[in-house]
Order: C-alpha cells, then structure tokens, then sequence
C-alpha cells in the first residue's frame, strides 16, 4: 500500500467542505486515487473508508486486483442476477460505493492485513476491467449539464454572469426561485466558482420543502437554480461527473 498519509491528505483536500456543495470531479478525483493504490498493492490488504457520519466501505485488495468491496447496501447490487465476481464489483462499485463517495462531505482511509485468510479462489476484478466499466457509456460527461438539470426539474432558472437568461416550470415555483436568486445568488455564484471547467452541483438545504430539493448546478459561466423531486438527486450529482482516468 502506498502512503497512507499523502492518500488521506488528498482526500481532505478533496471532501471535507462543509458548505453542501458536491463537485462530482472531486469522487471522480478520489476513484482515481484508489484505482492507483489498488495497482500498487500486491499483499492482501484491507482498505476502510469512513465517512464523517462513520459509514464504511471496506475494499479487499491483493495482487493488483480488488478482491471485494463491501459496505451499506453493496449487498443487495452486488448480488442479484450476478455470477461474476467481477461483474458484482462493478455492479457495487458504481452504484452504492460511488453514492457513498458523492454524498460524504469527509473521508479518511485506513488500512490493514485481512483478519481473515484470502481464499485463493477468489478473482475479484483488475483494475483495466473495473476502469473500462467505470468510463463506459454511462459514465460519460454531459455537454450541457446545466441544461440537462433543467430537464430534470419541476421548475428552472438557467442564469449567465446572475441575470435569468431562461425559465421553465410553473409560476408559483418560478416566483420562489426568482426571489431566492435575487437575495443569493451573486454570493452563490462566488461560492460554486462558476466560471470552471468542472461542472459543480450545489443542494441547498435550507430548501424548506419536503417535496422537492433546491439545487444549484453551475458550468462554465452558466448556471440553472432548481426545484426538483427528491429522487432527482443521483441523476444531479451524475450530471456532474467527468470521465475516470485510467490508473497508473
């Protein structure tokens, strides 16, 4: 395993900011950094992850390849309809494991040898395997995120430079989101840097609705403020994303 303090360094820089702002390139980031320290790693090891709330995924590497990924609902992706081991990985690696990674706001790794004995039969998945699913078609970046949260929303304002340049959903949810960004949003913009190549999502949570989630996406100088029901945050946060790099 590689130096865990630099690992963990990385990872601060990355998570750690307390101000409901999750930049997809940052997990991207993070994935990364992993995808390198698996290839690193040839005696059998444990890698734990945490998060700030103490939720863990625990990833089981030796010889170059990810053996097992365990943690909060890797049980049910990774086994219905799976033979293949490395099918599963896959399965749970891009689903519950990258929520996780999304949503923690810290993260700190640690590592270990196994308390158990590696069953030589296990295969698990190469990292070239794991990276080509990873950079599969569905995981490929939107060209127009902003627009496409639009599309996501029960109401939208799609802004350039803080003027509404757009609008779309039903007035009483219009007028609610003109007046959030007449009082917010120039300091909003400041703190999302809209003007990077990475594309940013915000979720605000002093939203004050149970039936839907104000958010905030932001790319290259162009924005969209939005209402949008609650199930829409996975798709928001997937906007976002950028292509893994290959490891190594």
């Amino acid at each position: 395993m590689g130096d865990l303090d630099r690992l963990n360094s990385k990872l601060a820089k990355l998570k750690g900011k307390d101000d409901g702002q999750i930049r997809a390139s940052a997990t991207d980031s993070i994935v990364s950094a992993l995808l390198t320290e698996i290839e690193e790693t040839i005696l059998p090891r444990e890698m734990i992850l945490t998060n700030e709330s103490g939720n863990r995924f625990v990833l089981v590497v030796a010889g170059r390849r990810l053996l097992a990924l365990s943690g909060h609902g890797a049980e049910e992706e990774g086994s219905e309809g799976r033979e293949d081991a490395a099918a599963r990985i896959i399965a749970v690696f891009r689903g519950p494991f990258r929520t996780f990674l999304d949503n923690a706001r810290e993260i700190s790794i640690d590592a270990a040898r196994p308390p158990n004995r590696i069953d030589p039969t296990m295969i698990g998945c190469s990292v070239e395997t794991l990276t080509a699913a990873l950079v599969g078609p569905g995981q490929a970046s939107v060209a127009d995120p902003v627009a496409a949260a639009c599309d996501l929303a029960v109401a939208g304002l799609r802004l350039v430079g803080g003027d509404v340049v757009g609008r779309s959903g039903d007035a009483a949810h219009l007028a609610r989101l003109e007046q959030f960004a007449g009082v917010g949003g120039a300091g909003l913009g400041q703190l999302a840097g809209d003007d990077t190549d990475a594309p940013c999502c915000v979720f605000l949570s002093d939203a004050g609705r149970e039936d839907a989630i104000l958010a905030r996406i932001a790319f290259r100088g162009a924005a969209a403020l939005i209402l949008a029901p609650p199930e829409a945050r996975a798709e928001l946060i997937a906007l976002c994303r950028e292509p893994i790099p290959a490891a190594g």
